[in-house]
């Protein structure tokens, strides 16, 4: 009689454990899913971020080759008024002492 009883409680046991071990085998697979879909979202995430740090820096690189090129081109610049303003001063002193070698002149035929 009493076998009667427990086999039927046996089998609800059975039937509650096995759907409780299929939940949590279930529970655990979906987390993994989860997790793994997150992981994949952020690795996502990050080659974004780095493409997009890429392009910042070949700007960044772009700009400073401008920069450069504009810096030599404006030393160039610069070194040729310099030559263009010793040549005029070589010009006034030539000029400056070819008037006072007329003056003395000038001045020794007085």
């Amino acid at each position: 009689m009493i076998s009667d009883y427990i086999q039927p409680i046996i089998g609800l046991l059975g039937s509650l454990l096995s759907g409780l071990a299929v939940h949590l085998i279930s529970n655990k697979k979906h987390k993994k899913v989860i997790y793994l879909a997150n992981e994949q979202k952020n690795k996502d995430k990050a080659e974004i971020e780095l493409k997009d740090l890429q392009i910042k820096f070949y700007k960044l690189e772009k700009d400073l080759i401008e920069w450069r090129d504009k810096y030599y081109a404006t030393i160039q610049d610069l070194i040729l008024v310099k030559a263009q303003l010793e040549k005029a001063i070589l010009q006034l002193e030539y000029t400056k002492y070819n008037f006072l070698i007329t003056d003395n002149q000038i001045n020794a035929h007085e």
